[in-house]
């Protein structure tokens, strides 16, 4: 099968222009979303309190049969005040199990956006998404600039 040509006979760049552009826009994007999360855990970490937590409960999730849950934490503030969070992880297996010791993290501005304090609660989020922007920003980029160079 011939490639496909354009109107004046030259063969078409099997990605066009519009596709490159959504492709360099979905991985920054998803770039800029990964740098977010990155600093909000960042931030997180520098101006943050520390307590205890124990693991009560695990959620499990309800669409699907994958066995997935997440870990319900209590935990005490400096404040003297309780509060129940969820991890940000599903995983089959669960990460944590019931009546598990682990440290929280939080803002005592507000300490129902704590977090488990490990590095996949932390960070795994925004290094998948940049894991998976990085290639759709290279892609997308590099062959914009292919484009423009042969066209030059």
């Amino acid at each position: 099968m011939p490639a496909p040509t354009s109107t004046d006979g030259e063969p078409r760049p099997f990605l066009g222009r519009r596709l490159l552009r959504a492709t360099l826009a979905a991985g920054a994007a998803l770039l800029l979303l990964a740098g977010g999360l990155a600093l909000r855990s960042s931030v997180l970490l520098s101006g943050a309190a520390t307590a205890p937590g124990t693991v009560v409960a695990l959620e499990r999730r309800t669409a699907g049969d994958d066995g997935s849950a997440a870990a319900l934490v209590r935990f005490r503030t400096a404040a003297g005040t309780e509060h129940v969070i969820r991890s940000t992880l599903w995983s089959s297996p669960p990460a944590f199990g019931p009546g598990e010791a682990v440290e929280v993290i939080y803002d005592p501005a507000r300490p129902d956006a704590a977090r488990i304090r490990t590095f996949p609660e932390l960070w795994a989020v925004p290094l998948v998404l940049a894991a998976t922007g990085a290639p759709f920003l290279a892609i997308g980029g590099l062959g914009l600039l292919l484009r423009r160079a042969r066209r030059a």
